[in-house]
């Protein structure tokens, strides 16, 4: 029997070496996959609530203007891509706002609808704590419009225009798939409905699915 050559020795072993990582990859990244997979095995998420929203007019100067409460509902839609970002759909209506405009007692609707990202900058830190205190930034944009409902003898009119919106907040999980979502944000509008940027608050109860 011929001798082994140091060459074809340390190949074996490299082969060998090779296997073994080839084997550990193969058996981790499995893992670690679905694991990925099963924090977010509901990636989406919808909820309804309660909107409180608060404003201050000044529609033309040296009117007056009034600082105003009013409430509505909120809708929103995410999808979870990974552990630090979702993509977010919002729609909100407020009604109530009260102004006077032009010495008339105006009540104003406003209603709107934006699209953009959620994002959890605490996601490491959540995952400790099993993902059930989520807190998130998000920043959407869409089109808004605001219904001016004139007491007198001046008709009703309607304005639309671009608005932004940006909020924070926590998702708070009582299981795997229900949830209330808290949070504060600041709605501007730009146009004919800036005058109509407010600021508020939002409380939902939210399904994962």
């Amino acid at each position: 029997m011929s001798p082994v050559s140091p060459v074809s020795l340390n190949s074996a072993r490299w082969l060998v070496a090779l296997g073994v990582a080839s084997f550990a990859v193969a058996l981790f990244v499995p893992t670690a996959m679905a694991q990925d997979e099963d924090r977010f095995e509901r990636p989406g998420a919808i909820g309804v609530g309660y909107v409180y929203a608060a404003s201050d007019y000044d529609h033309v100067p040296g009117q007056g203007s009034n600082t105003s409460g009013a409430s509505g509902f909120t809708i929103r839609m995410t999808y979870r891509f990974n552990q630090w970002i979702a993509s977010h759909a919002r729609g909100d209506y407020v009604r109530g706002f009260d102004v006077r405009f032009a010495g008339d007692d105006v009540d104003a609707d406003y209603g709107q609808g934006t699209i953009g990202v959620r994002l959890f900058p605490l996601a490491p830190l959540t995952e400790a704590f099993d993902d059930r205190v989520e807190p998130f930034l998000d920043a959407t944009g869409g089109i808004g419009h605001v219904t001016r409902n004139f007491q007198g003898a001046v008709s009703d009119e309607k304005e639309y225009g671009f608005a932004a919106r940006f909020g924070a907040g926590a998702d708070l999980w009582l299981t795997d798939a229900i949830g209330v979502e808290l949070g504060a944000f600041y709605n501007l509008g730009t146009g004919e409905l800036y005058d109509y940027s407010y600021y508020g608050g939002t409380g939902a109860v939210t399904y994962r699915f």
